[in-house]
């Protein structure tokens, strides 16, 4: 840059400046700037994994809440509501923590992959949630549960993988603290 063009810009800038200092509508304190407020979630923090092994179940801690998440291929038989043996392993185990510290309240909500037709994933969810619901009402009496189920609904896989369908069968139990 010429030193007269390096001239011709400062004199800009000072003009510049001093047309905004002159300016009452223009004053950085009359000027008001808009504010937003953002608020973020707690993060969901996983504590453990009770089987890395046979992909049974993950839980993850919440400020509010513990959800524990049943893997439909595990816990149930093909296309049934029967709670199978691990099932009931993990089962007894969330209901022997639950008799030392009992949540204010235990949902339990049943979700399925798309293979079959829509009434017949809803049922299959709500009956499998029942099923979970019913067993551990019979191991900690006096829980307040409630059970549903979304069928194909809400999917977290990608119902064209066999791994994503995997996903996407399970239970989960939300126990409120």
């Amino acid at each position: 840059m010429t030193m007269m063009r390096r001239r011709a810009v400062a004199a800009a800038a000072l003009a510049l400046v001093a047309a905004v200092g002159a300016s009452p509508a223009l004053a950085a304190d009359k000027v008001e700037w808009p504010v937003a407020t953002i608020e973020f979630p707690e993060p969901v923090k996983i504590i453990f994994s009770v089987s890395t092994i046979d992909g049974a179940v993950a839980t993850a801690e919440q400020p509010d809440a513990t959800v524990t998440t049943l893997s439909g291929d595990v816990n149930f038989e093909v296309d049934s509501d029967q709670l199978t043996a691990r099932a009931k392993e993990v089962l007894d185990s969330l209901a022997s923590e639950w008799t030392k510290a009992k949540p204010s309240t235990v949902s339990v909500m049943g979700h399925t992959d798309s293979v079959a037709d829509d009434a017949h994933n809803l049922d299959l969810s709500k009956r499998r949630a029942k099923a979970v619901g019913d067993y551990l009402t019979g191991k900690v009496p006096g829980l307040s549960i409630t059970t549903d189920g979304k069928g194909e609904a809400e999917p977290i896989g990608d119902n064209e993988t066999d791994e994503g369908r995997a996903q996407n069968r399970r239970v989960e139990i939300r126990a409120q603290k």
